[in-house]
């Protein structure tokens, strides 16, 4: 299996999508702050910044392909990138 994590541009994707940040938050059932690192990493450069939990990863897909009324799978090639190609 091939690792994945977030988009680097996904609040751009999500504006697009007409998903608000906090929105999405409270839909994943993910605390906003934890959200808010996810998107903005470099405002965090002492914090533990790791990446983000697979977890979370699962629990934001969810809450958009809800939203969006759209499969998982589509909601995970919109949210998401394969690990090695996040910062290229």
């Amino acid at each position: 299996m091939i690792a994945r994590t977030l988009r680097p541009d996904i609040a751009d994707i999500l504006a697009k999508n007409g998903i608000d940040i906090n929105e999405l938050a409270d839909l994943a059932g993910v605390k906003r702050s934890t959200l808010h690192v996810i998107l903005h990493p470099e405002a965090h450069p002492l914090g533990t910044w790791g990446g983000v939990h697979p977890r979370t990863i699962r629990r934001l897909i969810t809450a958009v392909a809800t939203k969006l009324a759209i499969d998982p799978e589509a909601a995970k090639q919109l949210l998401t990138v394969e690990a090695d190609q996040a910062h290229k």
